[in-house]
């Protein structure tokens, strides 16, 4: 309510159609029969203009746990339950979005085979798997949590690789694979840098669209809240992780606003956190 007083306070009464942008463009899963899967993708506002509306699935197979919203940039939160699917049956539909004046449809195609029997008889240790799962991590972040993989770690490894596997593996989820893959000894910590630390801009008469590009040291796992601390700059994302990157770096849009600076120094602070670390990028106009 209260940004929906703000905007209308600015006299934006959305009659711009906002300029929608999905990420990633189309979904392409294959999944492991034996595991329910959560995903997510993002929804973006390429021109500033709010997006406000609620989506659906085409298919009844996938439920859409965060069906509205209402914000620049979203997150959407989807789930396929454990449906006794089988190798080889396929899921394809469309997430459809409903939202301002338009509709906007995400095309997916989720493929169900037995990941743990394809993959494992070919995995000889915990080198290898980091390995396999640096170019199948998805199928690798399913894989470890079935009983076929629990079987493996106890024929594969060390007394203190199984204590941290058995520790790990208690909550779902990438982050809680990739600390296991790191605190094995086979995968290093993810961090990330920018590609500046200070950026000054001299005669800004109209509202204008900078980038920051942030790269990171390896593959894998990586969530980073976004925030800044001055209201003449919007971010285009709060929140960014793997799916953000392609390849090794991820190109992170932010806004300067000229209506909204004062007179003399207009100063903000771009944050960039992630539980290891923090990286600021600081404005000056």
């Amino acid at each position: 309510m209260r940004r929906r007083i703000y905007r209308i306070s600015e006299d934006e009464f959305e009659e711009i159609a906002p300029i929608i942008k999905s990420l990633p463009e189309k979904i392409d899963e294959t999944l492991d029969v034996d595991t329910a899967y959560q995903g997510q993708f993002g929804l973006v506002s390429e021109n500033g203009i709010p997006l406000r509306g609620v989506v659906y699935s085409s298919n009844p197979y996938i439920m859409v746990k965060t069906p509205q919203f209402d914000d620049e940039n979203v997150v959407i939160s989807y789930e396929i339950g454990d449906y006794h699917f089988t190798e080889d049956d396929v899921i394809d539909g469309e997430f459809i979005v409903v939202l301002n004046q338009l509709e906007y449809r995400l095309p997916y195609h989720f493929a169900f085979r037995r990941v743990s029997e394809t993959a494992l008889a070919e995995i000889a240790d915990m080198e290898a798997f980091a390995v396999y799962a640096q170019g199948h991590y998805k199928d690798a972040v399913r894989l470890f949590y079935t009983a076929d993989f629990a079987e493996w770690i106890e024929q594969r490894t060390d007394k203190r690789t199984r204590t941290l596997y058995k520790g790990y593996r208690s909550l779902p989820g990438a982050r809680n694979f990739d600390e296991f893959l790191v605190s094995a000894g086979v995968k290093p910590v993810s961090r990330f840098e920018a590609d500046v630390e200070f950026m000054e801009f001299y005669g800004v008469e109209e509202n204008q669209k900078e980038l920051i590009t942030l790269t990171r040291n390896t593959w894998g796992y990586i969530d980073i809240n976004v925030s800044v601390d001055a209201d003449f700059i919007s971010i285009e994302n709060m929140h960014v992780n793997s799916d953000y990157f392609l390849g090794s770096v991820l190109q992170f849009n932010f806004y300067i606003h000229s209506d909204r600076m004062h007179g003399g120094l207009n100063t903000a602070c771009i944050t960039f956190k992630s539980a290891e670390q923090e990286v600021r990028v600081h404005i000056v106009y």
